[in-house]
């Protein structure tokens, strides 16, 4: 299991990927494509409320679209199989840490990326 930081991917509050950023993604879809068993995408949040105008009704929606972001690249963008790509989204409710800190907070909002062992 890998994870990648939200400010890896993503400007803070967003569900799309930042163009500058996809290299990133270049580079695990190398290490992926031949791993031959299912890549789950986890998407997470902090707790804290989306600000006003965000397009997002939730953390929860917020953290499938940043998951789905990360989806589409790898198959669109990088040919991975969809066959083989699996998405969650967990909003705020899997923290790692305590949302007690800006940096607990920022340790929670992350992608997450599961190799599951069955094909």
């Amino acid at each position: 299991q890998m994870a990648l930081p939200e400010d890896v991917l993503f400007s803070p509050g967003d569900g799309e990927l930042r163009v500058e950023d996809q290299l990133i993604l270049h580079e695990l879809a190398r290490a992926l494509r031949n791993v031959p068993y299912t890549i789950l995408i986890e998407g997470h949040t902090d707790n804290l409320p989306l600000g006003p105008g965000s397009p997002y009704a939730s953390n929860w929606e917020l953290s499938l679209r940043r998951a789905m972001s990360v989806v589409r690249c790898l198959v669109h963008d990088e040919g991975l199989s969809p066959r083989r790509m699996g998405v969650a989204a967990f909003g705020e409710y899997h923290p790692r840490v305590p949302n007690d800190t800006p940096e607990h907070r920022a340790q929670n909002r992350r992608i997450e990326v599961s190799i599951l062992r069955y094909e």
